[in-house]
Parts: structure tokens; C-alpha cells; sequence
């Protein structure tokens, strides 16, 4: 995992091709599971700032 996340010692046109590579991979993830991640989020955020999230915004704006 960590040796992934780090780019390998290449020429910087490498390291391009290669957070190109991932950009395009994280985007073509996010474009599959786009609506199931979107939903999921939503009502994680709707659980997470239930009815405190809702009282805070009015009193502090």
C-alpha cells in the first residue's frame, strides 16, 4: 500500500504517466460507482449531521 502511494523514482514524463494511469483510474471508479457512492454519502451526511448539523447552522449563522 504505502510503496503504491509513493511514485516510483522515475523520469518526471514516467511519474506523469503514471498519476495519469491513477487519475484516470480513480476517475473511471468514481464514474462506475458514482451514483452508489453519492447516495451512500448522502445519507451517511444526512445521519452525521442529523438534527444537531441542522441546529447548529442557524445559530451560529
Amino acid at each position: 500500500m504505502i510503496n503504491s502511494l509513493t511514485p516510483p523514482p522515475r523520469t518526471r514524463s514516467g511519474c506523469r504517466r503514471e498519476a495519469g494511469r491513477r487519475l484516470l483510474h480513480a476517475l473511471l471508479v468514481f464514474d462506475d460507482l458514482g451514483q452508489r457512492q453519492l447516495l451512500f454519502i448522502s445519507s451517511y451526511a444526512a445521519k452525521e449531521s442529523g438534527p444537531h448539523g441542522h441546529e447548529a447552522g442557524p445559530r451560529d449563522g
